[in-house]
């Protein structure tokens, strides 16, 4: 991790976006094979602040997290005091794969709270280093993990669990209909839960690609195999949006039955070699999921089947668009919401309204 401090105050948009040619012409000169990232990463703490300039603006280092072709970052820009602003530095070699990295995040819309802004790059030696809003709070897979630390078998309600998947599935909307931009890699490491305000935090889009260059586009970092719809893995594949949409579609069915669809297989059971084997038999929720199966009246039926149809292995069985799927998620939410009772609220009534929260930041906060 790299965390720095500004010292001066950053130039306008006007003039980092002059360099978007510098950086077409010389990414073509230098196109590179996608990296993946090793099992450990190389981090250090600076033991004397050093410090860096991004389009004149000074910053200075606290720690450093190396990955290949890539650094991460903490920036902190100290103005206006007393409070300052936190951003994300992303530094990656200047590349064609970097080109349509940076394309995509210039495309991502201004102060929307469940995706970060671009808010300054440049390119120096080689490098493009690009400065993100940062989302604050802890990732999908951290409080995953730390549920299951504390011996529970269900991760979250069914209730939160289509709350936030549902809020993350009309991010997605924007993204596809406004940006022109499919994600590529959603997973539990990319979703931040930053609030109860804000339901989710979608970030790293370095295997993002823009919708009109999709028979072009580079894989960028990669995208991980579980959580992927396998026509992303299919070179002749023509990838849409519903490959974001098979990928909130595992995230759900992890949060709702505490393991991954297809046997733990995940988009692995679409590849080549498996979709014989695991064409037509996704788990039921009810089967996996006490909570599911204490639902009321349709709902476990409702979630069995929209669960279905957004996991299919072949992308013409699912919904047509993100909008469709995020209605669906509407639907189920809607019905959610007129019965859920939690634990809290049997044993005291007036906990009705704040058992949820309470809960979600009793659980994060360790």
């Amino acid at each position: 991790m790299l965390q720095v401090v500004t010292r001066n105050q950053p130039r306008s948009r006007k003039d980092s976006t002059t360099k978007v040619s510098a950086v077409n012409r010389s990414s073509k000169r230098n196109h590179r094979q996608p990296s993946h990232t090793p099992a450990g990463n190389q981090s250090r703490v600076v033991s004397s602040p050093a410090t860096i300039d991004v389009s004149g603006v000074s910053y200075e280092v606290r720690q450093l997290l190396s990955l290949p072709h890539r650094q991460r970052g903490v920036l902190w820009n100290s103005l206006p005091p007393p409070r300052g602003t936190i951003y994300t530095l992303l530094d990656v070699e200047l590349c064609l794969e970097s080109e349509q990295f940076l394309d995509c995040l210039q495309r991502l819309p201004k102060r929307q709270g469940s995706l970060p802004s671009l808010r300054n790059f440049d390119c120096v030696d080689g490098r493009l280093r690009m400065i993100v809003d940062r989302c604050q709070g802890i990732d999908l897979q951290k409080y995953l993990a730390r549920v299951s630390q504390k011996g529970s078998f269900l991760p979250i309600g069914a209730w939160e669990a289509i709350r936030r998947m549902r809020a993350l599935a009309h991010t997605c909307c924007s993204l596809h209909q406004d940006c022109r931009i499919i994600h590529g890699d959603i997973k539990p490491s990319n979703l931040i839960l930053p609030s109860e305000r804000i339901p989710i935090c979608l970030i790293d889009f370095g295997s993002s690609w823009q919708i009109e260059k999709t028979r072009g586009r580079f894989e960028g970092d990669g995208s991980d195999p579980f959580y992927s719809a396998p026509e992303v893995f299919e070179n002749e594949a023509v990838v849409d949006g519903r490959a974001d949409q098979f990928s909130i579609g595992v995230i759900l069915f992890q949060m709702l039955t505490g393991q991954l669809p297809y046997e733990r297989m995940g988009g692995k059971a679409g590849h080549a070699a498996n979709r014989h084997e695991f064409e037509g038999t996704l788990e039921s929720t009810v089967d996996l999921s006490l909570a599911v199966r204490q639902l009321p009246e349709e709902l476990p039926r409702k979630i069995d089947n929209l669960m279905n149809r957004a996991l299919s292995l072949e992308p013409s069985r699912r919904f047509a668009t993100m909008r469709a799927f995020a209605n669906a998620l509407d639907g189920v939410f809607k019905q959610l919401e007129s019965t859920r009772v939690t634990a809290a609220e049997v044993q005291d009534p007036s906990n009705r309204r704040s058992a949820k929260p309470s809960l979600w930041r009793r659980i994060v906060g360790g």
